[in-house]
């Protein structure tokens, strides 16, 4: 009897554990915010969100790129750093700020936020024109 109290316990442990593993691996959201009309060569603040299904923050590893209307994707540069935003570890929000080119105005381009976290991956595109 103490023998299969013991495997009941040890089937019990086993399944609590892949029930957690499988919370902690469910869906993320990811938002950008940002102001609706970028304006070039002037810093324009933007902030990127993820949560879990229950709007809790979550740490994620963060990367950004800007697609050009061709789709090319370009990696977003740090505001005060010469590095990209590529795999920055978050803790559910980072903000940063981008200075638009005056090659860019006029031309429709996407910026797309990248989030992983807990072997699931989200992307969310904010589409946007620079005047």
């Amino acid at each position: 009897m103490r023998a299969g109290s013991l495997l009941l316990l040890v089937v019990a442990l086993l399944a609590a554990s892949v029930a957690g593993s499988a919370r902690a691996a469910g869906p993320i959201k990811v938002t950008i915010s940002a102001p609706a009309k970028p304006k070039v060569n002037v810093p324009w603040p933007y902030s990127v969100k993820v949560v879990d299904a229950r709007g809790k923050p979550v740490a994620a590893k963060l990367s950004l790129v800007v697609i050009d209307p061709l789709g090319t994707p370009h990696p977003v540069e740090f505001f005060k750093k010469k590095t990209f935003v590529t795999n920055v570890a978050i803790k559910g929000v980072f903000s940063d700020k981008i200075i638009w080119p005056p090659a860019s105005v006029g031309y429709p381009l996407k910026l797309r936020a990248t989030a992983k976290a807990g072997g699931v991956t989200a992307n969310k595109i904010l589409a946007l024109t620079v005047k």
